[in-house]
């Protein structure tokens, strides 16, 4: 999808990769079913220029 220009961040997961981690790839999903302050989680890392939603109140 990154080739095809069909977005602009992407979110990858270990579960499909084939231990290959993609130079397109703006958070890569490294663990999932993780238990952390009452709720199940996937850990995620950030590899940079992930984007931000605006948190100011228009």
């Amino acid at each position: 999808m990154a080739k095809r220009g069909a977005c602009q961040r992407f979110w990858q997961t270990y579960a499909w990769s084939k231990g290959q981690l993609s130079k397109s790839a703006n958070l890569h999903q490294y663990k999932n079913g993780q238990f952390l302050a009452g709720h199940d989680v996937d850990l995620n890392d950030g590899l940079g220029n992930e984007g931000w939603w605006d948190t100011n109140r228009q």
